[in-house]
């Protein structure tokens, strides 16, 4: 645990506590490093400005972040004292989205937040924040369960050794690395497994006729001999307290074994690897991590293969000490996205770039079936607004395409075109585009070259 030395955490508490800071500062206090608490400001309900009598949204939204940033210098005061560096940062936008352009501009190590979901039902711990770090955020992602007992009593690492992937065994080994590391601080019980099984075994009892020399059953001895073998040698790489460590070697599903070991033992914490659908080839992708994280009830420290290679991007036209949007205490914060027809045509009107040419009479305009595509696992609705269709947040309806993802296919003439998502009435850039300028109320919009795939997530 002492390669954390840059820790971002982030905190939605709309108190002046938050039970995990105190685990965070220990963290950096121990690893001689700094700690930076960030807070995320989401965009002002328009009927709020309304309701106070005139006052300009971006005034309004400004003393909402010296307000927010009030709040966390008192939540941090009790632990000044305590040596670790330590700063504030507030933004506004979209919570994991502003956390991770944070993490790539000042190249945070890891990323502790307290879990946002409801803590008394199964399955409902991580909230959407949660989740999307732990599917996107290039850094390790810590999100600690609030609890009154302090002490980290049982650990588990979830490890796939695999000695023909050299990606997915350098996951194992800095999966083991901060399990036994943590468990060392912790005086923890160390429990490791690893999950095996047969691709589609019941399909070979079936044509076992056509398997003469390779009976199933010398298959699945075969199979799980080589698993333990590989399990073994894992673990022989570390050098952890054998009364304290229990080793599970399991056939079965991965991700439902995992969680149901988890409960089995009371895990406090999971020591895994995830990635995102579009990220590098490695452990766990996607369904896996996801499986473990909707039925487990504790703590949960994530870590990505090297390489990976988060869909949110910077600023395009700034460098990586650039915020992508005016944080400052004391200027304005940014306006709401634009939703009267008034406020429509003043988005087209001042467009930092051109983002649609009218055609010369007589020539006829090209235009190119632009897919835009959105993934959410908790969206109700989506909706896709830019320059080609007035910014009316009503005008064009994504549609369902399952597993999450809404799809629209557009023609569109060859041109540059701005665009956002308004999700669930939440107006948000598109984490995944390439390019954005920034748009007349203190936000940025996507920049879309007709002919490329559109992807959110």
């Amino acid at each position: 645990m002492n390669r954390f030395k840059n820790i971002l955490f982030y905190t939605d508490s709309g108190g002046d506590f938050d039970p995990a800071l105190s685990r965070a500062v220990e963290l950096a206090q121990r690893n001689n490093g700094r700690l930076t608490v960030i807070g995320v400001l989401r965009e002002l309900p328009r009927e709020l400005s309304r309701l106070m009598g005139g006052i300009h949204p971006a005034d309004l939204q400004e003393s909402a972040l010296q307000e927010l940033h009030g709040r966390l210098e008192q939540m941090v005061a009790p632990f000044r004292e305590m040596g670790p560096m330590l700063d504030i940062k507030v933004c506004c936008g979209t919570p994991f989205i502003e956390i991770i352009r944070t993490v790539l501009r000042s190249r945070h190590d890891l990323v502790m937040m307290s879990a946002d979901g409801h803590r008394r039902l199964k399955g409902m711990l991580f909230g959407s924040t949660s989740l999307h770090l732990m599917r996107k955020c290039p850094c390790a992602v810590w999100v600690i369960k609030p609890s009154r007992r302090r002490h980290v009593a049982r650990i588990l690492a979830a490890v796939d050794p695999d000695a023909t992937d050299s990606v997915r065994d350098g996951v194992n080994v800095n999966i083991m690395e901060l399990a036994t590391s943590l468990a060392r601080l912790e005086e923890s019980t160390l429990h490791v497994v690893h999950v095996w099984d047969i691709y589609e075994e019941y399909i070979l009892r079936r044509w076992r006729t056509f398997l003469p020399d390779t009976p199933v059953y010398n298959l699945t001895t075969l199979t799980e001999e080589s698993h333990r073998s590989q399990f073994d040698e894992l673990l022989g790489q570390f050098d952890f307290d054998q009364g304290r460590m229990r080793s599970h070697l399991l056939r079965g599903e991965i991700g439902d074994t995992i969680a149901q070991l988890a409960t089995r033992q009371r895990i406090d914490l999971i020591v895994m690897g995830t990635a995102a659908r579009s990220g590098l080839a490695g452990f766990f992708m996607g369904n896996t991590a996801e499986t473990v994280l909707q039925q487990v009830n504790c703590s949960v420290l994530t870590i990505k293969p090297e390489g990976f290679v988060t869909p949110v991007r910077l600023h395009s036209t700034g460098s990586e000490s650039t915020p992508r949007i005016n944080i400052t205490i004391g200027k304005p914060g940014g306006e709401n996205p634009p939703q009267t027809k008034k406020e429509q045509r003043k988005m087209k009107d001042k467009q930092p770039v051109e983002t649609h040419r009218e055609p010369t009479t007589g020539v006829e305009t090209d235009t190119a079936p632009t897919r835009f595509e959105f993934e959410s696992a908790t969206a109700q609705s989506v909706y896709l607004v830019g320059s080609f269709n007035d910014w009316n947040p009503a005008a064009t309806e994504m549609i369902p395409a399952g597993t999450g993802r809404w799809a629209k296919v557009l023609n569109l003439p060859a041109d540059t075109h701005e665009y956002l998502f308004v999700v669930d009435g939440e107006w948000v850039e598109d984490p995944r585009a390439t390019e954005s300028v920034p748009n007349p109320f203190n936000r940025n919009n996507s920049v879309s070259r007709v002919g490329q795939l559109i992807a959110g997530a």
